[in-house]
């Protein structure tokens, strides 16, 4: 008889003298089915996310932007919004303004809440054509037109996110 022989003949002979080894190695098993299984499940879970956010964010969010040159004031050339409008697939193009700000609201018992804020300035037509902002709004409706005409100043609509409006206290 060889010696591997040998050895494989003694180790069968144990695991059948011993039922622990048996139950050992069953529990192993199944522990390490486990852990495989919940790392399949994690990593679906993650998946559909990740493709969620990118969706979100994507469908929000200009694939590509073109900034003015440095110095060239705030004229849109309209002659490149046309250009890119004209690209294949291109579904949608138009001129905006951004900045960041701060937002206050004077709470009625005293106090302030406060947040800063990145504001963007474009036509209610433009925000049609180039996100899908609508597909996500869970209230209200898109309409950046005048709202109020008779005060100094001309008061727009505004678009804000449900995390904002939660911190401001934001109704419509």
């Amino acid at each position: 008889m060889t010696f591997e022989a040998f050895v494989s003949k003694r180790y069968i002979q144990s695991i059948r003298k011993r039922r622990r080894v048996s139950v050992t190695s069953r529990i192993a098993s199944v522990g390490i089915g486990l852990g495989v299984a919940s790392l399949i499940i994690v990593l679906s879970v993650m998946n559909g996310f990740s493709g969620l956010l990118w969706e979100r964010l994507l469908s929000l969010s200009p694939h590509v932007t073109v900034e003015a040159k440095k110095g060239s004031g705030l004229a849109v050339d309209e002659e490149v919004v046309t250009a890119i409008r004209a690209i294949e697939g291109v579904e949608g193009a138009t001129a905006f303004l951004e900045s960041q700000g701060y937002m206050f609201r004077r709470i009625p018992s005293g106090g302030t809440t406060q947040a800063g804020v990145s504001i963007i300035g474009i036509p209610q037509e433009g925000l049609s054509a180039t996100s899908r902002i609508g597909d996500y709004m869970w209230a209200g409706e898109i309409d950046l037109s005048v709202q109020d005409s008779t005060s100094r100043f001309h008061q727009h609509g505004v678009v804000i996110g449900s995390y904002l409006a939660d911190k401001m206290g934001a109704v419509l």
